[in-house]
């Protein structure tokens, strides 16, 4: 609210000053006025995002309280075959791990690197590669549905990053 106010009198006090001014110095004045509160408004930004990255940075959990949450999630993920659901949700896995969605996210993105969907879709990845080896008879989309994949583009998008060829050619 500061801000749209300092931005509004900054653009105000430049209309006021050009109405004084002769033709050419008036607009002049009003665009050096309307820059340089923008570039103001710009660098608080700047400045707030960066204290908010570091201060997210300071809130790592410690690998002595991820191990055994990277544990469960990587047992849940493995012998339940969650990531075969394709409508699984982050709040749904934190369910199944017994933590928070808000915990798990960060575990996720601070610990392991990965954001939810790159997570999930690398197990998923993994077994439509078995599923590749292991049932020639079924369809390549057949597959991806099998494997957790909620379309075929998702899949092939999935895959093709993952191995940096589609399914078909992989095969």
């Amino acid at each position: 609210a500061a801000q749209v106010l300092g931005v509004t009198v900054a653009v105000a006090l430049g209309f006021v000053l050009s109405l004084y001014t002769n033709y050419v110095l008036g607009p002049l004045i009003f665009s050096v006025i309307v820059y340089a509160t923008l570039g103001a408004v710009l660098w608080r930004r700047r400045q707030v995002a960066q204290s908010e990255r570091t201060a997210y940075a300071a809130k790592k959990i410690a690998d002595v309280d991820a191990t055994p949450v990277i544990d469960r999630l990587r047992h849940v993920m493995q012998a339940d075959a969650l990531f075969r659901q394709p409508d699984l949700k982050l709040a749904g896995l934190a369910k199944a791990v017994g933590t928070t969605p808000h915990h798990l996210s960060q575990l996720l993105n601070d610990n392991l690197g990965a954001r939810f969907s790159t997570f999930v879709n690398g197990y998923r990845v993994a077994e439509a590669e078995r599923l590749l080896r292991e049932r020639p008879d079924l369809t390549i989309e057949a597959i991806g549905y099998e494997a957790g994949f909620s379309s075929k583009s998702a899949f092939y998008a999935a895959f093709k990053k993952h191995h940096g060829v589609p399914p078909a050619q992989y095969q």
